[in-house]
């Protein structure tokens, strides 16, 4: 009788994980198609349902699915030359019937490593045995997919003004700028976002190693990106067509632009990984954007947009089902791979540290409530002057004891539970202790920057805008960036200050379990 592996349980429960949120997800998308059926339900919602669906135009349906494989074929050469990037040649045949396969399976599933993209790792290292190669390709087309679709937004923007007005236009644009700047960093200096998951779980620093080396695969392919950027805004174009020839067929009277604009808002709501394939968000979106008062469409025909839209899209993924279904066991789409004796595998092994070697709890805890304290004294003491300048010399000099007093008080805790929770969290990821004047320079810094953007912020509204500023607005999200790239600025100086200052002789001593009374005496 063979006795169960310890990897069963662990199997087991990852299972049974996967089938509550599938359950979760899917009474989700239920509870929102629910809502929108309350608003199309009436007697004259459902005349107008009638009257739009009897009266389509087929040709304009006929011209989405033309547009849905239109995206499909960009897909397609995207997908081929990015495997190229990997060494991989794969036949066109073998390519097309498996993103159809993809996007039959995606239908069901979450996008990203599974669905529409799983399948496509599982397809092509199956037949080459290069699944890292395979992983790297499909990470590399996330994060261009993401650049993709945000110039995309930013190019349509300028006929969403109907729908979110010109500040909302201008927040949209400055969030996908950033994310295209994020992404643009990330494609040029990859490497440097590992400092970032030290302190994130395993599993999670792993899947940030896989798209790190991912783009490492493709340094000094240049060309190749572009092209594969170029192909990703194909996609994305031709995706948000396929709405625009579904409100067509519908005879919608909006332009092309708007319904391009409203498919790309209604497309992003999709993204939110809370339903089965966005079913649900994807009509409830829809409805939001199409009746505000500037649009002025019926809920019926705000809702018909997106499922005729979407029904043209399962029309073609069908068809995916239908060739997985009619290949052969023995099936073998004879794929090159170039130098097929160098795999670099994506997944680095992330070593565990010897027991004596991980973080203290205890120290952790002394070590934040000194580096809090520290924080505290310092804030406290900014504070204190400002006020002190700001009021022209009232309230005396006792405002810096009573402003350390609190913010000391205040960030110790802060400094102390940070400490707990990271040499804790450190030991169940088995990593290795972080040097002592390295962690006290970054919980210091940390701190006061927390610190400062919450004050600059306060301050910034309440002195300069006199309390009027709203933080929805495009002024209050420039200002919130203004004050967060303060906050960086501030910990990156006072990080390498503070760790340098407390590595030398003078201040070793509050690294010290005593020094935090000290400290806050000194304050």
């Amino acid at each position: 009788m063979t006795e169960p592996s310890a990897s069963e349980p662990n199997a087991e429960a990852k299972s049974t994980k996967k089938r509550v949120l599938f359950a979760l997800k899917l009474l989700f998308s239920i509870a929102m198609l629910a809502y929108v059926y309350s608003k199309v339900a009436g007697r004259e919602g459902s005349a107008e349902l009638s009257e739009r669906l009897g009266n389509l135009a087929w040709h304009w349906v006929a011209a989405a699915v033309l547009m849905q494989l239109i995206a499909i074929a960009f897909a397609t050469v995207r997908w081929q030359r990015l495997l190229v990037g990997q060494g991989i040649i794969a036949p066109w045949r073998f390519l097309g019937g498996s993103i159809l396969i993809a996007r039959f399976w995606g239908a069901f599933t979450p996008g990203g490593f599974t669905g529409f993209g799983g399948w496509r790792i599982y397809d092509v290292a199956v037949h080459t045995g290069k699944v890292a190669r395979a992983t790297a390709t499909i990470g590399v087309e996330m994060v261009l997919g993401q650049l993709a679709f945000g110039a995309v937004v930013i190019a349509a923007s300028l006929f969403g003004v109907r729908f979110i007005g010109t500040d909302g236009v201008l927040i949209v644009n400055v969030a996908f700028l950033t994310i295209i700047a994020g992404g643009l960093i990330f494609l040029a200096h990859p490497r440097s976002f590992l400092f970032f998951t030290r302190w994130l779980p395993r599993g999670v620093q792993t899947r940030i190693q896989t798209l790190v080396d991912a783009v490492g695969a493709y340094q000094g392919k240049s060309p190749l990106l572009l092209q594969a950027a170029a192909l990703g805004v194909g996609v994305h174009s031709f995706n948000n067509l396929i709405y625009v020839c579904a409100a067509k067929a519908l005879g919608v009277e909006l332009g092309i632009g708007e319904v391009f604009f409203a498919s790309s808002l209604q497309i992003l709501s999709t993204i939110i990984p809370a339903s089965i394939n966005g079913i649900g968000l994807r009509e409830n979106t829809a409805m939001a954007l199409y009746t505000s008062p500037l649009v002025g469409l019926s809920p019926a025909v705000a809702v018909l947009i997106p499922i005729l839209g979407f029904a043209c899209e399962m029309f073609v993924s069908a068809f995916g089902g239908l060739i997985f279904a009619l290949r052969p066991a023995d099936y073998d789409p004879r794929i090159l791979v170039e130098e097929p004796d160098r795999e670099h595998l994506v997944h680095e092994a992330i070593e565990e540290a010897p027991r004596t070697e991980q973080p203290n709890p205890w120290r952790g805890f002394t070590l934040g409530l000194g580096a809090g304290l520290l924080a505290g004294v310092i804030v406290g003491v900014v504070e204190a002057s400002v006020i002190l300048i700001s009021g022209g010399g009232r309230g005396g000099f006792l405002v810096f004891f009573y402003g350390t007093a609190a913010y000391g008080i205040l960030c110790a805790a802060v400094g102390a539970g940070l400490g707990l929770f990271t040499t804790i969290t450190g030991r169940l990821m088995r990593r290795p202790a972080m040097p002592e004047p390295d962690a006290f320079g970054r919980m210091t810094a940390l701190i006061v920057a927390l610190f400062a953007l919450a004050l600059g912020a306060f301050r910034v509204r309440r002195d300069v805008f006199d309390e009027e500023l709203a933080w929805k607005s495009l002024d209050g999200l420039l200002v919130f960036l203004f004050c967060v790239g303060i906050a960086v600025l501030v910990y990156l100086t006072l990080s390498p200050l503070i760790r340098r200052f407390v590595k030398g002789r003078a201040g070793r001593f509050l690294l010290r379990g005593w020094a935090p009374p000290v400290v806050f005496g000194a304050g």
